[in-house]
Order: structure tokens, then sequence, then C-alpha cells
């Protein structure tokens, strides 16, 4: 457990710091400073100890993290409920040869199943002789830039700044993720849609609406709007069904299905806020090139 973290003075003079509601920026801060947090800010943080520490109560701690992965600042995977701040290195960089000995066992913690894993990788792979989990999505995990053009995730000169993450980045999030997304439809269709994995049927699903005209970015929204009328539940069985019977309109498909296994409910407050986290969270990942 850490005593202090630092917070330069320029984090009140960014655009995207200023542009932040309060609570959002002060969640930030908190990321910055709380005491869960480490040399590389990557951390374990559940929701509670956030909303412990801040006074808050769950739904508002995961509406800030919407909104700060949204602007490019943290990313939360909320299954192993482990926290990025995406740019903590490039304001905090490691300062001599015993602290990156740390920082790459601290890296060695993040568990696999958690969703920015690959992201992680692809930034710290060279610094901290991490060993790619999969060499040809590793390739395909360098970032484009946030909003706010000058605050990319990261600045590591040519080769992996403007020029090379630009071009890969955007060649993953349009191209290579495209055939992800295919691939996973392919890889369902070759199994049991029951013992699919939740991410491997929300992958599969989004292939079947793509294929079939769907931009990609509308896939995500479309079954997020679907989460917040039904329910998670019923949409991941509409879902499955899709993926056996291969409907000729797949989106008409989720709809009816959706409405036949119950009518529009209205999630709590709480509920909501969850499902916007984790619909933000999908989005960002697919921006990466990164199948969730």
């Amino acid at each position: 457990m850490r005593e202090y973290g630092r917070v330069h003075s320029a984090f009140w003079r960014s655009e995207t710091v200023a542009d932040m509601s309060e609570d959002a920026r002060l969640l930030a801060l908190y990321l910055m400073t709380c005491d869960h947090g480490n040399l590389l800010g990557a951390f374990y943080l559940p929701d509670g100890y956030a909303a412990e520490d801040l006074g808050w109560v769950p739904q508002r701690v995961a509406e800030g993290f919407s909104e700060l992965l949204r602007v490019g600042f943290a990313a939360r995977c909320t299954a192993s409920k482990w926290v990025w701040v995406l740019r903590y290195t490039d304001w905090n960089p490691l300062e001599n040869p015993n602290q990156v000995k740390a920082a790459a066992r601290i890296a060695q913690q993040v568990p696999r199943r958690c969703q920015w894993l690959r992201v992680f990788h692809g930034q710290f792979a060279e610094q901290l002789g991490l060993v790619a989990i999969d060499p040809e999505q590793a390739q395909q995990t360098l970032l484009k830039p946030f909003p706010k053009g000058s605050e990319t995730l990261s600045e590591q000169g040519e080769g992996k700044g403007e020029g090379k993450g630009e071009a890969e980045g955007q060649g993953a999030g349009e191209g290579s993720g495209s055939d992800s997304l295919r691939s996973s439809a392919g890889a369902a269709g070759a199994m049991d849609p029951a013992e699919l994995t939740k991410a491997e049927l929300w992958a599969a699903g989004k292939s079947l609406l793509e294929s079939q005209g769907m931009p990609g970015k509308q896939c995500g929204s479309f079954v997020g709007k679907l989460v917040k009328d039904y329910g998670e539940d019923v949409v991941v069985d509409a879902v499955r069904t899709a993926v056996v019977q291969r409907p000729v309109d797949a989106a008409e498909f989720l709809v009816g299905a959706c409405k036949a296994r119950g009518r529009p409910q209205r999630p709590s407050r709480q509920q909501q806020a969850e499902d916007q986290a984790s619909a933000s969270e999908r989005e960002w990942l697919a921006q990466q090139g990164v199948v969730a």
C-alpha cells in the first residue's frame, strides 16, 4: 500500500480534465492518488473500494468510470475489477532498473481474463519484457489517439506514436477487428452455443449483425440498447438463438426475440450505470482491435 501519489500541476490545465464532469475529475484524481494504486497505474479496484473511499454509491462510481473511459483517461475491466490509468507512466515514468523490475512483477499480476490485458501488453511488452499472449493479436493492439489528439494513450516516438500507432491502430479497428468478429462467428457456429461464454456470444452476435451490413460501431450500440430495454439475460438468450438459427435479418430477429421473452423493463439506476459501463468498455476494446 503506497503512502502518496504524484499529480503534476498540468493535470488541472489538461483539456481532457477540464472537460470532465466534477465526478469524473474527482474520480480521476482519486485513481492517481489512492492507496490501492502503484507505479504502473494498473491495479485491482472493486467499485466497493472506491465507493467507500469517496463516500459514493456504486452507481455513481460506475458512471464516473464510464466517463473516464470515454475521454481516454482510464480503462476498467468489469469482470476482473482491474483498473488501468492509461497514461500513468507518461506522467510518472519508471526511473531506474529496480522500478522496471517492480513494474514487471505488477504487470504479471493482471489476470488473464482482464479484458484490456492485450492492449496493456501491447504498450509495455518491450519495456517490461512481457511475453505476448497472442503474437498476432499483440500486433493489432497499437492504440489510436483518443479525443484531444495531443493526449494520446502512448507517445513513444515515431515507431509507436502518431505514425505507426495511428495507421496500425486504425487497421486493427476497421480491418482486423472485423476479421476477428467474423472469425468469432465462425468459431461460434462450430461450437454448441450453450457452451459459449457471454463474451463469445457478444462477439458472435455482433459479427452476425456486421456480416449483414450493420456498421461495426452501430452493432455495439444496437446490442447495448437491447440490454438497456430488456435486460442482459434476455438479450444473451436471444443472441444464443440467433447464433443457432442464423436468421436472414438478425437485427429484426433479435428485437422480436427480446420482445417475445419479456416486456421492456426499467432497470434500476445502478443496473443502468453498470450496463452503460460495460457498453463503454466493449466499445473501447473494439476501438483497440480486441474482441470483448
